[in-house]
């Protein structure tokens, strides 16, 4: 069976976690389980076919380092598939700079 990443297993994964189960063995990134996406010593996930980024972005600044921190974490193997499922910063309480 082929090994499905999620990092950020909150809500939204947690949901999408039964149909996914069907597919794939999953294994959850998050902080519960030791991983942080602001720390990226913590971010040593093995290998994967597969990543669902469910992680909220950061709530400050104009870069998204979560997302910079997960893709240069090393991933043995070959991960041919990415998807990246989240909410926009606005909708999770913080307002989006204007003029984007």
């Amino acid at each position: 069976m082929k090994r499905l990443l999620i990092a950020g297993f909150g809500d939204i994964a947690r949901r999408a976690a039964p149909a996914l189960k069907r597919h794939y063995a999953i294994a959850a990134l998050a902080r519960q389980n030791g991983f942080d996406l602001d720390r990226p010593e913590t971010l040593v996930p093995g290998s994967c076919d597969a990543l669902l980024h469910c992680a909220p972005p950061p709530h400050h600044g104009e870069r998204d380092l979560r997302t910079a921190n997960l893709l240069a974490a090393p991933v043995r193997g070959s991960t041919s598939r990415a998807c990246s499922i989240r909410r926009p910063r606005e909708r999770a309480g913080v307002p989006m700079p204007s003029g984007g």
